[in-house]
């Protein structure tokens, strides 16, 4: 009897274990985000992830978070921990996210459609300029290039 308990405690040990390290999912809460293959800024890009896609955290450090793609565990590296959600993301197609462009921007200026509108209608407020300027794209290696033109400091590798 003395063993089959300390054999029951074992196993309620060991699941706890297991339990207690297996992956967190989350999804990605940006329109895309780049995978790195390290935690730093300028490290090499080895993919890209979508906003809805679904991942398991395999680790965190710092700011950055592990991940691996739930439909293929080939994607794989670090991402900035602001991209993901716990909250799920669902969507109309197994591929890309129900929302267009226009209501991602939405979103991410912390506004819906209702409240933008209603916004800009007290206030005359135009947001084509927001909406140009979140177009603009810069290249890593650009970016370095300047920073390092520049004797900018803080450039993590």
């Amino acid at each position: 009897m003395k063993k089959k308990i300390i054999l029951f405690i074992f196993f309620l040990n060991t699941l706890n274990v297991l339990l207690a390290a297996s992956p967190d999912k989350r999804w990605v809460s940006v329109e895309k985000t780049k995978v790195k293959e390290n935690t730093g800024w300028f490290s090499k890009v080895t993919d890209t992830l979508f906003y809805g896609d679904e991942v398991l955290v395999l680790s965190e450090k710092g700011k950055w978070n592990k991940v691996s793609l739930v439909v293929d565990d080939s994607v794989s590296g670090w991402i900035p921990s602001a991209s993901l959600t716990t909250k799920k993301i669902t969507t109309t197609n197994s591929t890309r996210v129900s929302a267009d462009a226009q209501e991602l921007s939405l979103a991410g200026k912390g506004f819906t459609e209702e409240i933008e509108n209603a916004y800009g209608e007290q206030n005359s407020v135009d947001y084509n300029k927001v909406d140009e300027i979140e177009q603009i794209s810069v290249d890593d290696t650009d970016l370095y290039t300047f920073l390092i033109n520049g004797n900018l400091k803080g450039i993590d590798e």
